[in-house]
């Protein structure tokens, strides 16, 4: 059976550790670019700082601390909190590593102003927001925030007055709060896509549903009527009372399956789950009396205490043999005999339907849509099937829960 590929959505990977080959692909076009930004910025104001007070004896080698650690902001969206603790400390290391005297001593004068770059910190800080929840990305902020407070409680260390305190908390709330805006607006867009996928896979099992349904009740029916047409047509004139009797088989044939038709339209229309409506074990002698009546010999028995079945499991029951003996008396042909076997256990039933072959070249070549759908189906419930050649016939055997185990996520069941 063949179907339309389901739709799809690919999802940005979730913040978290991943294999190494899927770390080094993670980074975006978009992450890439921001991490370059940062870095620039970084190394600009870096400079300005420095050039007008406060030069270290080897910018060179500030200049690659900056250039070796800050590229770890690609990958930010894969490990946002480890990336920015990365980050704040490589940053926050800058002065004592290059400017021990100062960071040791705290200056006063107003002309000094020791570099604290702090882009980097902003975009881990902003990545943080979008990707965790707020009970790790506020306390991270307030973090950031303490050595500032510290050091400008030491004397003014960092050579700042309040409002530059200030200014660098509006400077991180906003950061912060950018973040968390396009993190909320990419999981609700994200939360879209994932409906828009579930409604798409929902209408397509709604579709294999139905297209199973019309399968059973057409094909079913219509081979039924083909062997007594055929066999109406061969006897008509030495046999008219058999002739006749195979016309009415086709009209009570015929009549039921536009019955069951009509019913499978009014359940879509109804959209509901439609289990008043579902055949089930008791409808055999119905299933099975047009088969006989074609020139099959099908002998039905049941071993073991019957129990109550839940609707689709009966009605998956009742599809297997009718796909069974279609197939028997599509492959097979008449002039054969055929045995549906039904055993009940405590929770299970075990349903086998076994022909012993004909004079049809087509015997044992039962495939194609209906045993696949009818393979779809008893696995909606819960159950299994199995099916394959014989000695020289072919067999069809399902084994079933009394109670459906696994249809609920398929939303509105058809049949």
């Amino acid at each position: 059976m063949s179907h339309s590929p389901k739709p799809t959505v690919a999802p940005r990977p979730a913040p978290g550790y991943a294999p190494w080959r899927t770390v080094l692909m993670a980074p975006t076009r978009s992450d890439i670019l921001t991490t370059a930004a940062a870095i620039g910025f970084d190394l600009v104001g870096m400079w300005l700082n420095w050039a007008g007070s406060f030069m270290p004896q080897e910018p060179l080698a500030v200049g690659l601390y900056f250039l070796i650690g800050l590229p770890l902001l690609a990958w930010r969206h894969m490990a946002p909190l480890m990336v920015f603790a990365f980050v704040w400390v490589h940053q926050l290391l800058a002065v004592p590593i290059f400017a021990p005297e100062i960071f040791a001593a705290g200056i006063q004068a107003t002309d000094v102003s020791v570099p604290a770059p702090m882009s980097g910190v902003l975009v881990a800080i902003a990545a943080l927001a979008s990707d965790k929840p707020l009970r790790i990305s506020i306390p991270a902020a307030i973090a950031v925030l303490i050595p500032f407070v510290i050091a400008y409680a030491r004397d003014g260390l960092v050579g700042w007055e309040p409002g530059g305190i200030f200014t660098m908390m509006v400077i991180l709330a906003s950061a912060w709060f950018i973040g968390w805006l396009l993190g909320r607006n990419r999981r609700r867009i994200r939360y879209l896509q994932q409906l828009q996928e579930d409604a798409a896979e929902a209408v397509f099992e709604e579709r294999a549903q139905i297209a199973a349904e019309l399968h059973d009740i057409v094909s079913h029916a219509v081979t039924v009527m083909t062997l007594h047409a055929a066999g109406a047509s061969r006897i008509i004139d030495q046999d008219p009372r058999r002739a006749e009797e195979a016309l009415e088989v086709i009209e009570r044939v015929g009549s039921q399956t536009m019955d069951e038709l009509r019913r499978l339209l009014e359940l879509m229309r109804a959209n509901g789950s439609g289990v008043e409506g579902l055949h089930s074990l008791h409808d055999l002698e119905s299933l099975v009396s047009p088969v006989r009546s074609a020139g099959i010999d099908v002998q039905v028995s049941s071993s073991g205490d019957p129990r109550p079945l839940d609707p689709s499991v009966g009605h998956a029951a009742f599809r297997v043999v009718q796909e069974a003996l279609t197939n028997v008396t599509k492959h097979v042909g008449t002039n054969t005999k055929a045995t549906v076997r039904l055993h009940w256990t405590k929770d299970r039933l075990h349903v086998e339907v076994l022909d012993y072959g004909g004079e049809s070249p087509k015997a044992n070549k039962a495939s194609g849509y209906g045993l696949l759908g009818l393979h779809e189906r008893v696995a909606l419930v819960g159950g299994r099937l199995s099916y394959g050649p014989e000695g020289h016939g072919f067999a069809v055997r399902a084994e079933l829960p009394t109670a459906a185990q696994a249809s609920a996520h398929l939303g509105t069941n058809i049949d």
